[in-house]
């Protein structure tokens, strides 16, 4: 007992006394490492769990040394954790257990990505020796390294223009320290957005707009308390305002578009509009009616001059015709496509000529047996021949019996050549019935197979890609309305455009940018109209298409738009659908052989020319959104999106219109109206919140 004791003494001993070796790799198969990804492949900023294992010999392993080593460029990731030890399992001979950590990676950049190799230093078993009788184990460092491994970003889809960049869960939430203040007193503002996601590749709270009717104060705070996480972050942004009128306003909505990777699309999500009471106080402004002089003439001097007369705007087409429009060289187009392709393959189908035959064949049999005059059989037999030789595909311009072959149908060509080449050699009596018969015994053609149309010979791939194109195309979008200060026709622009500049005049900038907008998408060409709307835009703070109202002739695209009106553009794109139909359909026939080829070229350049002008009409009509539909209407201030037509509670709102917003009137219930939105969004607004665009009001 003395001995083994001093022996595992001197065992315990040795590797203190010793120094230290380095770490070696370890025995193969002893030590196993791997990256382990999600099922899903992961989305260019999406937040995943990335885990890396050892799986390692648990006769032999001992315990880990340090950290695990590795290099998560070009990831972006978190510390490792580890994870709780895994039950060994039996693997053949011997048992082994998996060693986990798992963190959280994101991948900035799409496309192929290479992952460095993993290292971790631990103890194992190396070897024995015999002291005394005894065995005892030796316990060594080695150096297990793991392979890299290969992973796919998928690039994110098409983005709308408001993506703000982030990619993740998030939350946006709104609120104030006030709902009821008086006149100059402040209000502290608070936007919280929460969440999970890239954190570091977007500029943290979306921006919000500000009624004019308060002043802000000081600079923007913002704050974001450390949580220890690269990707799980709360960012709060408070401002302090001001207000300078009193009346009932509303804060926000506070709107931000993220890529949403577990659903793998875009959305917006939104902090509800806040409601304000704002009561009369020492601070009260003036109205504008008490203002200088001075101030009044400086204001009028930088609008357009009013206007005289009477405009007369022309309606745009309504929505199911303009898509019957856009439609239409589609619909015309495969109508002839498939007349083409029918008639060729008809015309090219084998049995086309045995089916008739056959018909043919049935009649002059009866024929025959119900006639007693020679001539005339002698007339139906040579009938029969030809239309035998059809039926049985003889190529032969004067077939034999022994042509024909042997059998029934030899012996009936015998017999009628015998009638018709021989001197009193009568018809058998039983003739018709034989003939009857053995047509019968073989039977009529194969039918015309429908599907021989559609084989790539009759196959146009010109028509096919312009026809995938034309399909689709998206119809317009949708807008809202509000009802006027004043009566006048509702497509006179001049009308509109003289309540807006006096609405503009007055300082009431929401008004003027609803009538001036009218008055600009009803006449675009006019000065006067696009000198108003742009100003009046401006300062009403509407955002123009992007954020669902009208264009705005200050950036490229509203100035293109802005060339003609909704109804010029649709008339140019249904003149185009005219010279698409013309010139494709020369095409067709050209390619179908019913047209001379020298007319190629002719044909092409119709075709190019309409595909040219429908895109452009339809680019225009698609500029003004939901204003180039007759149902159109626009609101004229903030206002509430309610699910039924009664006033509920503005605590229960989810959806608040901002000014200018453009959407379609489709229903009204006693004074409310149902808009829909381009978005899809539905609901309903009190009447006089809406003005339409192009109707009167009702």
């Amino acid at each position: 007992m003395v001995r083994r004791f001093l022996a595992l003494l001197l065992a315990l001993a040795a590797p203190a006394a010793a120094a230290a070796p380095d770490p070696v790799p370890p025995p193969a198969g002893v030590v196993v490492g791997r990256f382990v990804f999600p099922d899903r492949q992961p989305w260019a900023g999406e937040v995943f769990t990335l885990r890396f294992v050892w799986q390692v010999d648990w006769d032999l392993f001992r315990y880990l040394e340090g950290d695990l080593a590795w290099t998560a460029d070009p990831l972006v990731t978190e510390g490792w954790t580890r994870e709780p030890l895994g039950k060994p399992q039996p693997l053949g001979s011997r048992s082994v257990a998996d060693i986990g950590f798992v963190t959280r990676a994101a991948g900035l950049v799409p496309g192929p990505i290479s992952l460095k190799p993993a290292t971790q230093q631990m103890q194992i078993v190396t070897g024995s020796y015999e002291t005394s009788g005894v065995t005892i184990a030796t316990i060594g460092p080695v150096l297990a390294r793991a392979s890299g491994a290969k992973l796919a970003v998928r690039p994110l889809p098409p983005a709308p223009a408001q993506f703000s960049g982030a990619v993740g869960d998030f939350a946006l939430t709104s609120s104030v320290d006030t709902i009821t203040v008086k006149v100059g007193q402040p209000i502290v503002w608070t936007v919280r957005l929460s969440g999970t996601g890239n954190w570091t590749s977007f500029n943290g709270v979306p921006s919000r707009p500000l009624p004019r009717a308060f002043d802000l104060v000081g600079t923007p705070e913002q704050s974001a308390p450390s949580t220890g996480s690269l990707f799980e972050r709360t960012m709060t942004e408070t401002i302090t305002i001001v207000p300078r009128q009193p009346g009932t306003f509303s804060l926000g909505p506070v709107e931000m578009t993220v890529f949403d990777p577990a659903a793998g699309r875009f959305r917006t999500i939104a902090a509800p509009a806040v409601a304000l009471v704002i009561k009369p106080g020492a601070a009260v402004v003036p109205p504008p009616a008490s203002r200088p002089e001075a101030t009044a003439a400086l204001n009028e001097a930088g609008l357009p001059p009013l206007l005289k007369g009477v405009g007369q705007a022309r309606v745009p087409l309504p929505r199911w015709l303009w898509r019957s429009v856009l439609a239409l060289p589609f619909v015309m187009l495969s109508l002839a496509w498939l007349g083409l392709a029918a008639h060729r393959a008809l015309a090219r189908d084998p049995e086309r000529a045995a089916r008739r035959a056959h018909s043919r064949l049935t009649r002059t049999v009866a024929a025959v047996a119900a006639t007693p005059d020679a001539a005339t059989r002698r007339a139906l037999v040579r009938d029969w021949q030809r239309d035998a030789a059809v039926r049985l595909k003889i190529d032969h311009a004067a077939p034999t019996p022994r042509i024909v072959g042997d059998g029934i149908w030899a012996q009936l060509w015998d017999e009628a050549d015998r009638l018709l080449y021989g001197v009193d050699a009568p018809l058998p009596p039983d003739w018709p019935e034989r003939a009857k018969t053995v047509l019968a015994e073989t039977g009529a053609p194969a039918p015309f197979d429908v599907a021989k149309i559609f084989t790539a010979a009759n196959l146009y791939p010109v028509l096919a890609v312009l026809c995938l194109a034309f399909a689709s195309l998206p119809a317009p979008l949708s807008a809202t309305g509000q009802p006027r200060p004043a009566v006048i026709a509702p497509l006179d622009w001049i009308g509109h455009y003289n309540l807006g500049r006096q609405a503009a005049a007055a300082n009431n900038w929401q008004a003027a940018a609803a009538h001036a907008g009218i008055a600009w998408v009803q006449a675009p060409r006019s000065a006067e109209t696009t000198a108003l709307w742009a100003l009046a835009a401006r300062e009403a703070g509407i955002g123009g298409r992007a954020a669902g109202g009208l264009p705005v002739p200050i950036d490229t695209r509203g100035v293109l738009t802005g060339l003609l009106p909704p109804l010029g553009w649709q008339a140019i794109t249904f003149a185009a659908a005219l010279l698409i139909i013309g010139g494709y359909g020369a095409l067709l026939l050209i390619r179908f052989g019913h047209a001379p080829h020298r007319a190629v070229l002719l044909a092409a350049t119709v075709a190019g020319v309409g595909t040219i002008g429908g895109v452009a009409g339809w680019l225009g009509v698609a500029g003004y959104g939901p204003a180039a539909a007759p149902d159109a209407a626009i609101t004229w201030r903030q206002v509430a999106l309610r699910a039924l037509p009664v006033d509920t509670p503005d605590a229960d709102v989810v959806i608040v219109l901002p000014p200018g917003t453009v959407g379609h009137r489709d229903a009204a219930f006693m004074g409310w109206s149902h808009v829909t939105l381009g978005d899809g969004r539905a609901g309903w607004v009190r009447r006089r919140e809406l003005m339409p665009i192009w109707e009167a009001q009702r």
